[in-house]
């Protein structure tokens, strides 16, 4: 009866806990909740629809055609995934919160049972089951990055199946935390595989190589795509990996690791001389040495957000916690991390609460409030979305069929896919295609909106439009150059211009590398729409239109407050293309630098940011089909200095010299299909984007495909009468499937037969 009603409260608490800090709000946030975690899912569901298939291999309509895998970190197959598949009239993102506020529930259900089964009394491990709901990452990131935690109510599970020495239900979890969370799943099998060592004496492979088998549908195509577009950056030097951390991020209250508090040290701590000594001892070297991070974080970096994976031993720890006794070698490492601290006030409080609790040994409930205080500081109305917002971001505008840019809330939309019949370019994700990245930012020189360069917004660029063939644009400012107004709907206007390129066209006159690399980054934005880059072909000579109008003094800025500025450029004429470009010096590299010059913005990161964009060429694309030599500049606060600074104009007039080609219906797998005669040889050069797993047939014969304009598929043709087929297959996925496949089937048989004896 007592464990019936401790359960009840288990699954009632963060109901209403989370019903009262979203009060008013959506369970979600504005970033990554909003922008991915709901549209990935929502966009899968519509692609199952459309095509038929639980696996489809190709998006079309994100950063010019991805390989679907690109996104698989954000949910591919999971369960509320493919439940939401039945339920096309429940939102994903209601889906999305029930799921989520539920396997809060199952965690602290799962967590309290494998406690009770170990033999614990159950006040005890009641009370540590709320540690988990009260950790400020359970709550947190179960609405921002959900795969930080989704994982952890199967490996509760997973652990009591070991306990349980139930190795076929065993393989069950540990598949559940491969499809919830693949990046952090290799970290949570290593703790699967070290309690069976501490606690069974034995090495038991079995279930974890049925796991990674059946699993292998979605882990061996999205590891393919990750190598192949593995990025490049500084790792961590030895002196940074062997350097203990004192300020213990990793546990205390930073949502971004295990978000503990001081009685969880004090549990690690006091069981090093017990008999979970080995799991404390684990667990302690791995908070302290950055190297732990960095090898379960797969050799990427050393951020400490892999080691939530520890959060059940840490349970585990705690449930005893008032019962030990604290020995006095133990005080200098206790209150150690409190000389690390910034600001050590809260830590201190918090120590001084614990001892005060465990010298009298109780008030295990009181201390309660601490970890919900945390919890209550670090999830704030601000952190959550607002139903004005979110009406804001979901709500559709009509625009014809053809690739569309969506200026209005680029950031926050995204990945937000309105219409199938509207492609576009933009895409904002961990993983990403490296050379349609390159091409968006070092060679298309569109402004970097974020502090990193993972997210590729929608944003006024003249060239982009006009070479990637967006025929729409959807914003709250002008229209860009070449484009007329069609509509205006929710306040938004609705601009078209069908004289940008098609997605495929055949052209005799190119440029080759050598031609490509003698240019100015400056002359190749026009260049390659007039002479497209076929890398040993025959150049045509071309002149860039691009011509200087002005050069100015270096700026000192040197401010206390965002500062706003306008500027005259008489030389603005209409329909013109202007190109405002500096480099940014930043007197002090560790604040960030944004710089918005007519609503179009770019920022320059820290250098301690996660991930440092390297922005420090700032370039602007302006265009409008009416004269306007008023230019707006918005500069932040710091100290910084802007230098080179060159204005540049073009007319928004392109002459390329091409041939259309005629679409033809697409059959499965095809990403493309055309047909054109020709009276001399040319290239199909196209603006899908390229990746391995594409599969070309001229005339029904398979030809290579060419690496085109920096990130493009392209094709050689030869004079005469031709039908391309391209296709798409992502590597890998036949592989995985029919890996996946034997391995189920074995798994079932081996079953069937362990019934039978």
């Amino acid at each position: 009866m007592k464990r019936k009603i401790h359960l009840t409260i288990l699954v009632i608490v963060p109901i209403l806990l989370i019903g009262c800090l979203s009060h008013g709000y959506w369970f979600g946030s504005r970033v990554d909740w909003l922008n991915q975690h709901i549209v990935f899912p929502d966009y899968y569901r519509h692609m199952v629809w459309k095509y038929h298939t639980l696996w489809p291999e190709y998006y079309p309509h994100l950063q010019a055609g991805s390989n679907a895998f690109a996104f698989s970190y954000y949910g591919f197959m999971r369960p509320d995934v493919l439940l939401s598949i039945l339920l096309p009239q429940v939102s994903m993102a209601t889906i999305l919160i029930v799921y989520m506020v539920g396997l809060i529930d199952l965690g602290a259900i799962s967590c309290y049972r494998w406690l009770c089964d170990k033999g614990y009394p159950s006040n005890w491990c009641f009370w540590s089951a709320f540690f988990y709901i009260f950790s400020t990452a359970v709550i947190f990131q179960s609405h921002r990055q959900i795969m930080f935690v989704n994982f952890l109510p199967f490996l509760f599970l997973a652990l009591h199946a070991i306990d349980q020495e139930n190795w076929h239900p065993l393989t069950l979890w540990l598949v559940l935390i491969v499809f919830h969370s693949y990046f952090f799943s290799m970290a949570a099998f290593i703790v699967c595989f070290l309690t069976i060592r501490i606690e069974k004496k034995q090495w038991k492979c079995t279930p974890f190589l049925f796991a990674i088998g059946i699993s292998a549908i979605l882990w061996l195509p999205s590891l393919l795509y990750i190598i192949e577009n593995k990025r490049t950056g500084p790792s961590p030097s030895l002196i940074q990996l062997f350097l203990p951390d004192g300020r213990m991020k990793s546990l205390f209250y930073d949502p971004y690791g295990c978000g503990l508090t001081m009685m969880a040290w004090i549990a690690i701590i006091t069981h090093t001389k017990q008999e979970k000594k080995v799991y404390a001892w684990i667990v302690v070297v791995c908070m302290l040495f950055p190297l732990a991070s960095y090898i379960l974080n797969g050799f990427l970096y050393a951020r400490v957000k892999i080691l939530i994976v520890f959060l059940p031993w840490i349970c585990l720890l705690l449930v005893d916690v008032f019962e030990q006794h604290i020995d006095i070698w133990m005080w200098p490492l206790i209150v150690l991390p409190i000389f690390f601290q910034t600001q050590p006030v809260w830590l201190m409080l918090d120590t001084y609460f614990c001892v005060c609790l465990l010298k009298r040994n109780k008030g295990r409930w009181l201390y309660l409030s601490v970890p919900l205080i945390a919890v209550l500081c670090t999830n704030t109305p601000s952190t959550f979305v607002s139903p004005q917002t979110y009406q804001k971001i979901t709500q559709n505008i009509q625009v014809p069929a053809g690739r569309t840019a969506y200026f209005s809330h680029s950031y926050r939309t995204v990945n937000r896919i309105y219409d199938l019949q509207a492609p576009r370019l933009s895409a904002y994700s961990s993983t990403y295609n490296k050379r349609y990245n390159h091409f968006f930012y070092d060679v298309m020189k569109n402004p970097m909106v974020a502090k990193h360069r993972t997210g590729m917004m929608d944003a006024p660029n003249r060239f982009f439009e006009q070479m990637m063939g967006i025929q729409n644009i959807v914003t709250k400012g002008p229209l860009p150059a070449g484009y007329h107004w069609i509509d205006t709907q929710k306040g938004h206007r609705i601009g078209q211009n069908k004289n940008v390129l098609p997605l495929a066209y055949v052209t005799h006159t190119t440029m080759n590398q050598k031609m490509y690399d003698h240019l100015p980054w400056i002359q190749r934005l026009d260049t390659l729409i007039e002479r497209p880059l076929v890398s040993n072909s025959q150049p045509t000579p071309y002149t860039s239109k691009i011509q200087l109008a002005a050069t100015l003094p270096n700026q000192n800025m040197h401010s206390k407050h965002t500062t706003i500025k306008t500027i005259d450029i008489p030389t603005i004429k209409n329909k013109q293309i202007v190109i405002i470009d500096f480099k940014v010096k930043p007197k002090d590299p560790t604040k960030t630098t944004t710089i918005t010059i007519n609503g179009i913005k770019n920022r320059l990161s820290s250098i301690h940011s996660p991930y440092y964009n390297h922005n420090t060429h700032f370039v602007y694309i302006l265009s409008q089909n009416h004269r306007n030599g008023h230019v707006s500049i918005q500069l932040s606060k710091g100290n910084y200095q802007l230098q080179d600074i060159q204005i540049h104009v073009r007319t928004a007039n392109f002459q390329p010299q091409i041939q259309k080609v005629t679409s033809l219906p697409l059959k499965d797998h095809e990403v493309y299909a055309g047909h054109v005669q020709l009276n001399q040889k040319g290239y199909l050069i196209t603006s899908l984007a390229y990746q391995n797993g594409y599969t070309c047939r001229v005339d029904g014969k398979i030809v290579q495909p060419k690496l085109v304009n920096t990130a493009f598929v392209g094709i050689p043709l030869s004079k005469g009468t031709h039908t391309i087929r391209i296709s798409y297959h992502a590597p890998g996925f036949h592989a995985g499937l029919c890996i996946s496949s034997i391995s189920l089937l074995i798994y079932i048989l081996r079953r069937k037969i362990y019934a039978l004896h």
